[in-house]
């Protein structure tokens, strides 16, 4: 079953305004409501008393004569090995919710298609539905670059690039993809990697490195092309999706952090949603 997400246009996106104004940092539930008794609370320029009243989660704001910041477009993660991707899990496992859940903004948004719990890296979260199906959909060519530790020595780089290029044909059905580097790995990339999942066929210490495109993002399809190459992936990370890196937006996402994406990245999204 595909997985759908709200458009802007649906009620998932109007909530009670004390919720909204809550998630916006302004106080206690208490204190959200002596502002509504008082009539300090104001929506598009509109007195609000009543803190049940729904309203878009995109709607100016104003506490005592200030803006409130309303919610992001998008968010960056860099998610590290081991968590599940899910907001929420019945086994109790290590999940988003679980490292996530002081950063209230994330309350009116979802994550943008999941990362393998073995793969690291980017995880983007969007608060517009539209936005979310533009991102995922193959036919916006929306680009995701990966990082791999692969099994092997790549002797024929041309040769790769090639098999690449043209769609390597899995269980899942045929994927291109498009190699930007592949060297020997360093010893800073080698390290983590769990000696028990490699081919037993390859010699210790022959690793390589490759960094690689993908425009679809199916269940573990990077780690199917290769493996289908010849080179099993022992270590996978998500270093960019679109015009968003974790190097990108004027600061760098550390493991495990998060961050609103910038001004400029923001830009490329609203642009993205567009060319619908």
């Amino acid at each position: 079953m595909k997985r759908r997400y709200s458009t802007a246009s649906s009620m998932v996106e109007l909530q009670r305004i004390e919720r909204i104004v809550s998630n916006r940092g302004v106080g206690s539930r208490t204190e959200v409501s002596r502002l509504f008794r008082q009539g300090k609370v104001m929506v598009d320029g509109r007195v609000i008393r009543s803190g049940a009243e729904k309203i878009s989660i995109y709607a100016t704001i104003t506490v005592e004569g200030r803006e409130l910041q309303g919610p992001s477009l998008l968010a960056v993660y860099n998610k590290p090995v081991g968590v599940h991707c899910t907001m929420s899990d019945p086994w109790n496992r290590l999940c988003l919710n679980s490292l996530l859940k002081d950063y209230s903004f994330l309350s009116t948004m979802h994550p943008v298609g999941r990362l393998d719990t073995d793969t690291s890296g980017l995880l983007l979260f969007s608060s517009n539905g539209d936005l979310t199906q533009q991102l995922l959909h193959p036919s916006s060519g929306t680009e995701r670059e990966y990082e791999a530790v692969v099994t092997g020595e790549i002797a024929d780089f041309v040769r790769l690039r090639e098999t690449l290029a043209s769609g390597v044909a899995t269980s899942e059905g045929t994927f291109p993809a498009d190699i930007l580097e592949a060297r020997p790995a360093s010893p800073e990339e080698i390290d983590g990697v769990q000696l028990t999942s490699l081919n037993s066929s390859t010699p210790p210490g022959c690793f390589s490195f490759v960094r690689l495109t993908v425009t679809e993002g199916k269940h573990r399809m990077v780690r199917r092309i290769l493996h289908n190459c010849g080179h099993s992936v022992v270590k996978l990370h998500r270093s960019r999706y679109g015009n968003i890196s974790l190097k990108g937006g004027g600061d760098a996402v550390l493991q495990g952090s998060l961050r609103r994406c910038s001004q400029g990245e923001m830009e490329w999204a609203r642009q993205l949603m567009k060319s619908r």
